[in-house]
């Protein structure tokens, strides 16, 4: 039993380690590492749900810790991280083919970071490589991460 426990101590404790480490992943990531990304931040975020419902399923107690206090106890900071941190936003954008940190169109319209840019022209847009002022353009106006920066003269 007590060999158990630690166990369990240290594969929470490493958890929580990698678990803080986790938004250092979305740093720079290329585009066809999202997928990637978000299924396994999502796995660690939600790892010790598993170790909950072995616990509670076992009825085993975690040093003393009765396993209906213990179990619940673990899934809600497994969720509180999965949702508070950003995880479950940036996964759910990434799964719906949206990127997380650029444009993408979708149907009639254009999207930055997952949010409507509302004054652009989807028929018409475009995006402008290779540019440090503009990233983006319509038939009226140039973009910039998603902002309009000046207009087509």
């Amino acid at each position: 039993m007590q060999r158990r426990n630690i166990i369990t101590f240290i594969l929470i404790a490493l958890w929580f380690m990698a678990a803080m480490a986790a938004p250092m992943m979305f740093a720079n990531p290329s585009p066809s590492d999202y997928l990637f990304l978000a299924n396994s931040v999502s796995a660690l975020f939600l790892f010790p749900l598993l170790i909950a419902i072995l616990y509670m399923f076992k009825r085993w107690s975690f040093f003393g810790f009765h396993p209906f206090l213990f179990g619940p106890t673990l899934i809600a900071f497994s969720l509180v991280g999965y949702f508070g941190v950003g995880v479950f936003n940036f996964s759910y954008m990434v799964w719906k083919g949206v990127d997380p940190y650029g444009y993408t169109q979708v149907n009639q319209v254009v999207l930055y970071a997952g949010q409507p840019i509302k004054e652009i022209d989807p028929k018409s847009f475009e995006l402008v490589p290779g540019q440090a002022e503009v990233d983006a353009k319509d038939e009226k106006s140039f973009y910039l991460r998603g902002q309009r920066v000046k207009s087509v003269e």
